[in-house]
């Protein structure tokens, strides 16, 4: 599949068109409607976006399942079969108990029955979309550090290089103890992401290091925005930092390789680099191959497919590094990967193990203000090479500071 050509750098890809959705409708006052509206458009945006969707009839047996579990003990009787869908389960549950409404039981099956489905599936309900956006308004700032839970439970901490949390002494994978003085211990990641807000200019945390020493530690908030790109020229060559890839990213990222050309040596810092919208992470690897060369393959609902390069070389450095950590997943593997095996000899990679992310995920708002995260695709090389779970090895290797 040649998408690429003639629209590059265009403002509106597949992937780019949702990834700032309009606001959605609120809940309508009939809480019944709204709980059956919702669970309607998961299964529409699930069905058209999942990569690997699960028939009707078993999304539906494993979301009564969720909903029961979600419930605990005092439903530990009842049977998924109790009722032959989860809307009908939904009204057994609220006639049972009228204080919980269907709209929030809907909600409730799907925060547990996402995580199950999808690797990297999440469900963020209404009231806390709303939360956040309301500790935005007041945040005193940011500290740049992502936070994650592991297969056990841990919640770990991820910072930005250059970041207030990583100047302040936090490092990767350090596990998250406390915020503020509370446990975080059984909190769901919107509950947490709410405790890093807030308007004083400082946060507290508890951590325990990766090497096991715990400590307490005051991360002082920035106002700063961080660029997704930056470039900065120095006596080995132009180094080009992406820490992330958001609409517009490949288009910066060319406009900077335009500036200071030529570019003999390029040093691409792809450190903490989470990925982002999948297509500009591919627009970035078509800066450097020749048109119609395959720069990976494409697994999603629709089946698999080559990813072609329609646009040429732009820059063609004689030398390529790469820095990547632990933290560059998705798209930024993407873009290792594919420079790696297309321009063999030219291109190393230094650091560590990427993180082993091979998804695409996408972010899509549902009736009543939730918002689902789902994978919508799988990425490979072009000669169908994964790196998913197991990370990219570095030619290289250099342990982050």
């Amino acid at each position: 599949m040649k998408f690429l050509h003639a629209i590059f750098f265009a403002a509106a890809f597949a992937v780019t068109a949702h990834a700032e959705p309009a606001a959605p409708a609120e809940p309508a006052p009939n809480q019944h409607a709204a709980g059956a509206q919702l669970w309607e458009d998961f299964q529409k945006n699930y069905n058209e976006y999942s990569f690997a969707p699960l028939p009707a009839e078993e999304l539906d047996l494993k979301a009564r399942k969720a909903l029961l579990t979600a419930l605990g003990a005092r439903y530990r009787s009842w049977e998924p079969d109790k009722a032959p869908t989860l809307p009908e389960l939904v009204d057994a549950v609220n006639k049972n108990d009228p204080s919980s409404s269907t709209f929030d039981l809907v909600e409730k099956a799907l925060t547990a029955l996402l995580p199950t489905i999808d690797r990297f599936g999440l469900y963020e309900s209404s009231a806390e979309i709303a939360q956040l956006q309301e500790a935005s308004r007041q945040s005193g700032g940011q500290i740049a550090m992502i936070v994650e839970r592991d297969d056990s439970g841990r919640l770990l901490c991820f910072p930005e290089p250059e970041g207030p949390a990583s100047e302040a002494g936090i490092n990767y994978g350090s596990e998250l103890l406390e915020v503020d003085g509370v446990s975080v211990e059984r909190k769901r990641l919107a509950a947490v992401k709410l405790a890093f807000i807030g308007p004083s200019p400082t946060v507290s945390v508890k951590i325990r290091q990766p090497q096991g020493k715990e400590e307490a530690i005051t991360i002082k908030r920035t106002t700063q925005v961080f660029p997704s790109v930056s470039a900065k020229k120095g006596p080995t060559g132009l180094s080009v930092r992406i820490r992330k890839f958001d609409s517009g990213s490949a288009s910066k990222f060319k406009a900077l390789l335009q500036e200071n050309a030529p570019v003999t040596r390029l040093i691409l810092d792809l450190r903490g680099n989470p990925g982002g919208l999948r297509d500009e992470a591919m627009l970035a690897a078509s800066l450097f191959t020749p048109e119609k060369t395959v720069l990976g393959r494409l697994k999603d609902g629709q089946g698999e497919r080559d990813v072609s390069d329609g646009n040429g070389v732009f820059c063609e450095p004689q030398s390529i590094q790469i820095l990547q950590d632990r933290r560059s997943a998705s798209g930024a593997e993407f873009l290792a990967a594919s420079l790696r095996e297309n321009l063999p000899g030219k291109v190393k990679i230094f650091g560590e193990n990427s993180y082993g992310k091979s998804h695409s995920t996408v972010k899509l708002p549902l009736y009543g203000g939730g918002i689902m995260t789902v994978s919508e695709s799988l990425m490979m090389t072009a000669s169908g090479k994964s790196w998913d779970k197991t990370g990219l090895e570095p030619d290289v290797v250099q342990k982050a500071k």
